[in-house]
């Protein structure tokens, strides 16, 4: 039998609060609806860069744009991690815009 008992185990009692709080859900998918391109800026380009980051295309390694850090800024490091994206995804033409074939795949 495993011991439960959350007094000695305060990590599981965290876990167990959220459970019946009902805060420990999965996130909702995001859709993307706007076109998006250099210099935009908004919660569209904060959550295309945490889809980008989240799928092996990082925005940065460290600082702004990276895991945990997106900004809502499309700059330099965003176009290039969705040009990267686009190469891999075979989206032509691949030149960091984020179109109508780029937002169908990503909205998948």
């Amino acid at each position: 039998m495993i011991d439960i008992n959350t007094e000695k185990k305060p990590e599981v009692k965290v876990v167990t609060d959220k459970i019946k709080n009902n805060s420990l859900k999965p996130e909702k998918k995001y859709t993307f609806k706007p076109n998006l391109s250099l210099n935009m800026a908004g919660e569209d380009v904060r959550n295309l860069q945490k889809y980008l980051n989240k799928n092996g295309f990082l925005v940065a390694k460290s600082g702004p744009g990276s895991p945990g850090k997106e900004t809502d800024k499309f700059g330099a490091y965003t176009r290039k991690a969705l040009i990267k994206f686009q190469k891999a995804k075979h989206i032509s033409p691949t030149i960091g815009y984020f179109g109508q074939l780029t937002r169908a795949t990503v909205n998948k």
